[in-house]
């Protein structure tokens, strides 16, 4: 019934309309476009229900308005503004697998599922264009039967509103492409800056944290230390190793726009997470509770976008909460009383092949009819300007690219919801090379090059506290004069830092090997990762014996300087940076 050689409206007539419509699609945003334009349809028709619908995607039929009258008249709970492919029955289907419109003129209410508001009299048109199905247009219930001429009018409407359909949906992905490019900027912003702060506390950390160490040493050479001063130093040297686990979290979120993937620990991300946003929910009076239930959880993926995951699903329970809090305080019941709690679990599967991160909250849950909807993109239920419906999109994105799943349920003690991250467990393969346990006790020289003063002097301390002795240099220029100076063979060790001005630490490890320097050379590396070029980080790895990451202690670069002399092969650190 699409190729009609009547029209029955006048050319005039179809002007006017088709004018409507294009004003209707310039003023309004949202789904006011479609509910005044259903308005006019059902004014058009003479009819007393309607509604228009869109495919999405996924062929799923979306229903962005309907009639008021539907929704009053409809019983079923939690009603859905969106039809999934696969439960299209019906008319429905009929008209959308068949691309025909259907006219039924009933004496008695068409059979639908219970609760369904009863109709009699329908007409359902498909929305072509250049032969595509776009959408469906469907009005019910004139008061006399539909007629063939009215069923053309409302095929010629649908063909008037085809190509601003075509175009509205274009434009409204073209607007959620360029917000998730904003996010992604966004995001990646976040990540340098994150990146840079790090970079800027880990070089007083290190300073502050080796002296530390140093200062209690040589007090407790000097005599014992009293149980209360001792304490002092503890408590002081936890707040240090407070501040190295926040900023590893730093470091950590700092690669999250990368697409890396390596062996990690997802207690540590875990943990990391929880340290950075604990005294954030604990101001909105929202406790977080952490339950491990697993000695360790080695996966594989991006350590970064893990992270983000974790605070995408901590930030939506935390929105929840918020939002209960206020429902309670509208409606009186005992608002006071209400108290927000966040339960983080991290179990495995009875099935031993995946770890279980479960998220969950005491919010105010999840509607049925959003349930198939939330890991949309740009789907969110929050307040304009509030959230862009992209955290559990891209949350479900990347647990799916390390071959994971999030699934969630609603939590049965609470209206809440319970998020659960799955999560392969990594199973490492053995090369059969064995790590040998002699350690070369030899001493010797040591040359350090870093431009920070004070980490020079730490090193220094620290190295000459287990018999070596050291050379100091300030750039890479400096050391390959010490080098030359004192001859190639003189030094046992090189410990140097990477980002140095007039000659940095790479061009300075290929001069040093170039020049036949075949002793350790150890890197010292904030493990900042600022830019996609790791390029002269990949090619240093062959001619290094180690890194020490900023903060280290003592205990670190006596390890490194004992460890027998392996060169490090490019395999061994696909990921390094």
């Amino acid at each position: 019934m699409n190729e009609k050689k009547n029209k029955s409206l006048p050319s005039h007539q179809n002007n006017t309309l088709q004018n409507y419509i294009y004003k209707l699609f310039v003023i309004h945003q949202g789904n006011q476009f479609y509910h005044e334009l259903l308005a006019l349809i059902l004014k058009e028709m003479s009819s007393e229900f309607g509604l228009i619908g869109y495919l999405d995607e996924s062929e799923n039929l979306v229903i962005p308005t309907l009639t008021g009258e539907i929704l009053a008249c409809c019983q079923i709970k939690d009603k859905k503004n969106i039809l999934l492919k696969s439960d299209l029955k019906g008319i429905f289907a009929q008209v959308i697998s068949q691309h025909k419109s259907v006219l039924v003129n009933n004496s008695e209410p068409l059979k639908t599922p219970d609760g369904h508001i009863k109709v009699k009299r329908v007409l359902f048109v498909p929305i072509l264009y250049n032969r595509q199905l776009l959408g469906i247009i469907a009005v019910a219930d004139k008061k006399s039967d539909y007629q063939i001429q009215e069923l053309q009018k409302l095929e010629e409407i649908a063909e008037l509103f085809a190509p601003v359909l075509y175009g509205r949906r274009h434009r409204d992905l073209f607007e959620q492409s360029q917000i998730q490019f904003f996010q992604s900027a966004k995001l990646a912003s976040i990540g340098t800056l994150a990146a840079g702060i790090a970079h800027e506390i880990n070089n007083p950390l290190t300073i502050l944290s080796g002296f530390w160490n140093i200062i209690r040493e040589h007090l407790s050479e000097q005599m014992p230390l009293s149980p209360e001063l001792d304490e002092y130093f503890s408590n002081g040297g936890n707040a240090i190793m407070r501040i190295k686990d926040i900023v590893q979290g730093l470091k950590d979120f700092a690669r999250v726009d990368t697409n890396d993937h390596n062996v990690f620990d997802l207690i540590k991300i875990v943990n990391n997470s929880l340290r950075l946003c604990h005294n954030i929910y604990q101001r909105d009076d929202i406790e977080i509770e952490a339950n491990i239930l697993v000695k360790d959880a080695l996966v594989c993926g991006n350590q970064g976008k893990t992270q983000q995951v974790i605070f995408n699903l901590l930030n939506n329970a935390r929105d929840a909460i918020k939002e209960q809090k206020r429902n309670n305080a509208a409606t009186s019941q005992h608002p006071s009383n209400y108290r927000g709690k966040i339960l983080l679990t991290l179990s495995q599967s009875n099935t031993s092949k995946e770890y279980l991160l479960h998220i969950q909250d005491n919010g105010h849950g999840i509607t049925e009819s959003h349930t198939h909807q939330i890991f949309n993109p740009f789907f969110t239920t929050k307040n304009t300007g509030e959230g862009s419906g992209l955290g559990l999109y891209i949350s479900h994105s990347i647990i799916k690219s390390m071959n994971g799943s999030i699934t969630f349920s609603k939590n049965a003690t609470t209206e809440g919801v319970i998020f659960t991250v799955h999560l392969p467990i990594y199973e490492e393969i053995s090369s059969g090379v064995k790590t040998p346990d002699t350690r070369n006790k030899s001493k010797g020289v040591v040359l350090i090059i870093d431009d920070e003063a004070d980490i020079r002097k730490m090193l220094r301390v620290f190295l000459e506290s287990i018999s070596y002795k050291v050379i100091e240099a300030t750039n890479g220029i400096d050391a390959l004069d010490a080098l030359q100076v004192n001859g190639i063979d003189a030094f046992k060790c090189i410990i140097t830092d990477l980002k140095m001005p007039r000659l940095s630490g790479f061009e300075l490890i290929k001069e040093a090997r170039a020049r036949g320097f075949s002793g350790k050379i150890i890197t010292i590396t904030g493990n900042i990762y600022l830019g996609d070029d790791n390029t002269e980080e990949l090619e240093i790895l062959p001619l290094i014996q180690g890194q020490l990451h900023k903060p280290f202690s003592k205990k670190d670069v006596f390890e490194l300087l004992e460890r027998p002399l392996v060169f490090v092969k490019e395999e061994d650190h696909p990921q390094q940076r």
